[in-house]
């Protein structure tokens, strides 16, 4: 590293420490509006809601039928070992 930015490194280091020191927080930032602020926006928006619906929908099937699968195997298993 150049002799700068070694400078600057040490410098934040030491405001990370005076920061930590004095029990302050490091200033919080302006949270992010997330609202759409057009037609498209919010057209777009209940689009993906929609859509996140049916997929959280299809994966509830999915993972039912591949418990059943695995119960349908273990089942079969399970007749295998006790003659049946």
């Amino acid at each position: 590293m150049d002799a700068q930015t070694q400078q600057v490194v040490e410098l934040r280091a030491q405001e990370r420490l005076r920061r930590r020191l004095s029990g302050r927080k490091p200033p919080e930032k302006e949270p992010v509006d997330e609202t759409p602020c057009c037609v498209y926006g919010l057209v777009t928006r209940k689009s993906l809601e929609c859509l996140q619906s049916d997929v959280d929908e299809i994966k509830g099937r999915v993972n039912a039928l591949l418990w059943s699968f695995a119960g349908t195997v273990l089942l079969e298993v399970l007749l295998r070992m006790t003659g049946h």
